[in-house]
């Protein structure tokens, strides 16, 4: 299973589905069937992997009701594991799931804020270790002279597919992080 989700503040997107919400989104708890939405005042959405809702509850909920089916929660800059958690500086704008690591990539603007996170993307292990940081482009890239954190991450025919804010796109690899090549820019300058 590979999926892809970005967290915004009243709507998630799922692979290629957008999903819309009255109110604000609390956290995003991942089974292995349906994704738990709950939003900031308290109303709990299960929505299936193509954005359909096909459940709502105004009650809580207790985790070990989702125990068997469980795999991850992402509340703000908190990743939950079943026996682990992990903690970012900044909060968690999209994620890709894969069966054995998450790769998340935090907000870009709570990341320009502090230059040492303009490299926002990682890669945790199930068990809640960060695995890799993603290498820092400039390094590997000399001729790219722009500094600026990432804006969106795609996994596409098994590669990593990173833009950054000035519209430039990086592959780099799932695996470790490490860059693998330029590719199109989406701007045209």
């Amino acid at each position: 299973m590979v999926l892809r989700m970005i967290i915004s503040e009243k709507w998630i997107h799922i692979n290629s589905y957008d999903v819309c919400f009255d109110y604000n989104v609390k956290s995003v708890i991942i089974l292995k069937q349906k994704i738990i939405v709950q939003l900031e005042i308290g109303d709990l959405y299960a929505v299936d992997m193509a954005g359909n809702i096909i459940e709502k509850n105004n009650k809580p909920f207790q985790r070990s009701d989702l125990d068997k089916d469980f795999i991850v929660e992402i509340n703000q800059n908190n990743l939950y594991f079943n026996n682990s958690a992990i903690y970012f500086e900044h909060n968690i704008y999209s994620f890709v799931l894969f069966d054995d690591r998450i790769i998340v990539q935090l907000n870009e603007l709570d990341a320009s804020v502090k230059s040492d996170e303009i490299d926002n993307v990682y890669a945790v292990d199930m068990e809640g270790n960060i695995i890799w940081r993603i290498q820092n482009k400039e390094r590997v890239c000399p001729e790219y002279k722009f500094i600026s954190p990432y804006v969106m991450i795609n996994y596409i025919d098994g590669e990593l597919i990173v833009n950054d804010f000035n519209g430039f796109r990086f592959v780099f690899s799932p695996d470790d992080g490490t860059f693998v090549k330029r590719i199109q820019s989406l701007r045209p300058w």
